[in-house]
């Protein structure tokens, strides 16, 4: 049982609710009076929530899936949840939605490109992890990880620092932002949710703003067909000016967030055969989406394909 939800207390952060289960067997459990109790608890012990939070509470989740399936996860560990919850009031040009999961409590995690960069609070640490350029598996570390996706285009803004400079990396908060270098060690550290308060608290007193170019250039970049050449030519810029900021404020170039977006595509495509899912995702072949996913995910379409879930980007 996975317990009462973070959602129960916190519905306008709610995005959506995603369990990275493979082939998950999902049942919806009334609230009994005790667990609704322990939300108005949590609720008193928190005076800090806005009215947004209101609780609300009419089903918690239970995964039920065996250790075999487990063993056949291609995205997490079947014993943890996945969750993401709209981004706080105030930062929604800028992140993408807060999350958490507890796959790494007892297994491991498998995160592909998706033209993001997270801080992450994993277990003791904080950290800036980049854009990734490859699939990475995330091994165990017996703790509940949660944290704040930034839109692509904006971590540059946000960090202060090109985000090509963490490229692939999983670089300690502490680096970039000295003032964060207390967190880990307050009382309230221990709890998620206020986990979650503290980086949002973290995010807002950087007061980024979003840069009309690079938004622009993100959103015709991630449609299908897109040419970077027609991208710099409509915004008015050379290509090789594009490239650079781009890349100052994405983690990495047009031409790889290009082909991020079209993994993301192929993911949201959920029926049909791979040869029809590769052609509505923009690839020109299937043997062309076969090779595209292997570098990316470091697995075959099919393997990749079955238990892949979209997140919020």
């Amino acid at each position: 049982m996975i317990g009462v939800l973070y959602a129960a207390r916190y519905p306008e952060h709610i995005n959506r609710l995603v369990l990275v289960t493979p082939r998950p067997r999902v049942v919806g459990v009334e609230l009994t009076d005790q667990d609704r109790r322990e939300v108005a608890g949590r609720r008193r012990a928190e005076p800090w929530l806005p009215d947004a939070f209101a609780a609300f509470a009419s089903t918690r989740v239970r995964s039920q899936a065996d250790s075999t399936e487990c063993r056949r996860c291609r995205l997490s560990c079947d014993v943890g949840a996945y969750r993401e919850y709209r981004p706080p009031a105030g930062l929604e040009p800028v992140v993408a939605c807060v999350w958490e999961g507890d796959a790494l409590v007892n297994g491991t995690q498998r995160v592909v490109p998706d033209g993001c960069v997270d801080l992450v609070w994993l277990g003791d640490r904080l950290l800036v992890v980049g854009a990734d350029t490859k699939p990475m598996v995330w091994e165990v570390v017996g703790a509940l990880a949660s944290g704040i996706r930034l839109r692509p285009g904006m971590a540059g803004g946000v960090l202060g620092i090109p985000a090509d400079e963490v490229r692939d990396q999983q670089v300690p908060l502490s680096l970039l932002w000295p003032a964060v270098e207390d967190l880990t060690d307050r009382p309230e550290a221990a709890d998620s949710s206020a986990r979650l308060r503290l980086l949002t608290e973290a995010v807002l007193h950087r007061k980024a703003e979003p840069d009309p170019l690079i938004g622009a250039a993100v959103r015709r970049l991630v449609v299908p067909e897109a040419r970077v050449s027609n991208v710099a030519h409509d915004l008015g810029v050379s290509e090789r000016h594009l490239n650079r900021r781009v890349t100052a404020a994405v983690g990495y170039g047009p031409k790889f967030l290009a082909r991020v977006a079209r993994l993301r595509r192929l993911i949201a495509v959920r029926r049909g055969a791979l040869a029809d899912r590769s052609y509505a995702a923009g690839y020109t072949s299937q043997a062309h989406m076969t090779d595209e996913v292997r570098r990316l995910t470091g697995l075959t379409p099919v393997r990749f394909l079955e238990d892949a879930t979209l997140t919020a980007a």
